[in-house]
């Protein structure tokens, strides 16, 4: 990767050929159930407590004014720069899921990406003024946008020896899978989908509240499964747990619900701290569990300070900091890549240094011992697809 794609977030340089890598570029996507004339708009939208309030960016076609209404919100959250960056990857992958940004994206091959600007911000990109000459820019946007140019070439990855994974899938309990974003959530969950189906012909429901259902049908290979339901509510507002319920009524013999992922679902409580009304929505999932007899598996993120650490192997701590449900899960399972990137590495080097071991903490279990599970994955890769295949 010795060459370089510079590009510029700013409504100014849109006529570069690289202006698609830029927030400020105009095409419309739909991120959480909203369809946002530009990922600026986007952005700033997630400055609000609520979607009535979002909707306004929604409207917005300026992508200037989009930024000049987000510098305005009376609501920030007050972890905002803690939350700011997952909140961005999330939003460029629902931009570059639409093939035709996706090719586009795919275009700039393993070049490396990076925002230049010269009005001094050295967090999302670099400053190359003379004041700023001697700092060390971040380059988060280019970041991002690298690690779902490479995400996006994934078809899927196979996971090995999933046995002792599965093993845990045969009662009754409330399953938590956590880890930062791009360790590999979503494909481990796929993956035990697939081979509870397949092994124990298990009728398996995955609520999928970040992907749309034809995309993990295409990129898990899993079409004809039809012990596998997928359910997506990417184009609606948030699924509540109550409507889940209701939806897996209308489904008959359910044995696995996954639920990709906690954060995404709706809360029906007032509450309005993060950490009340994830509770609340645990305790819901818990009864969901107990009166369908079948165990439910939710995915979560974990906070962005693991990456800061020189060990960033999440703890049981991490978990009850964040996520706050220690009480509520029986079993709680906490992923690790190695190839991760560590303190001050780059942040796509280790897309290219893949490892192909994810380690699996079983760190906490109600009805069994603890333990560390390496889980092996061999990575396969697509030719992106166009608008009639996918």
């Amino acid at each position: 990767m010795n060459q370089i794609t510079t590009f510029r977030d700013t409504y100014r340089f849109l006529k570069d050929t690289h202006r698609f890598l830029s927030n400020f570029y105009q095409y419309p996507f739909t991120y959480k159930g909203l369809v946002y004339p530009n990922a600026e708009a986007a952005f700033q939208a997630q400055k609000c407590s609520s979607d009535a309030d979002r909707i306004k960016y929604t409207l917005q076609k300026s992508p200037v004014e989009a930024e000049r209404m987000g510098k305005k919100e009376p609501n920030l959250p007050s972890n905002w720069d803690e939350i700011s960056y997952d909140i961005m990857f999330d939003i460029l992958r629902a931009k570059f899921s639409v093939p035709e940004l996706a090719e586009m994206l795919e275009s700039t091959g393993d070049t490396y990406l990076e925002e230049i600007n010269n009005w001094h911000e050295n967090r999302w990109g670099r400053c190359t003024c003379e004041k700023c000459r001697e700092k060390e820019g971040k380059n988060w946007l280019g970041e991002i946008l690298m690690r779902v140019r490479h995400m996006n070439r994934t078809k899927y990855m196979h996971i090995e020896n999933l046995e002792k994974i599965t093993s845990h899938l045969n009662r009754p309990a409330l399953i938590a899978l956590a880890a930062r974003p791009g360790v590999g959530k979503t494909t481990l969950a796929m993956n035990i989908a697939i081979y509870e189906a397949e092994h124990y012909n298990k009728n398996v429901v995955y609520f999928s509240l970040e992907m749309y259902e034809k995309q993990l049908y295409v990129n898990y290979n899993i079409q004809g499964k039809s012990s596998i339901r997928i359910i997506d509510n990417c184009l609606n507002d948030y699924l509540t747990v109550s409507q889940m319920k209701e939806k897996l009524q209308n489904l008959g013999n359910v044995d696995l619900v996954i639920i990709d992922y906690l954060q995404l679902i709706k809360s029906e409580s007032e509450h309005k701290k993060r950490l009340a009304w994830l509770f609340d929505i645990g305790r819901e999932l818990h009864d969901l569990s107990q009166e369908r007899k079948i165990p439910v598996l939710f995915l979560c993120q974990l906070p962005r300070n693991i990456d800061y650490r020189t060990d960033q192997r999440p703890s049981m701590q991490d978990f009850r900091n964040w996520i706050g449900l220690e009480q509520l899960v029986d079993i709680e399972m906490l992923l690790y890549r190695n190839s991760y990137p560590k303190c001050g590495e780059p942040f796509y080097y280790h897309y290219y240094h893949f490892d192909p071991i994810i380690e699996c903490n079983i760190a906490k279990n109600k009805y069994g011992e603890t333990e560390i599970i390496p889980l092996n994955c061999r990575l396969d890769f697509k030719v992106l697809q166009s608008n009639n295949e996918v």
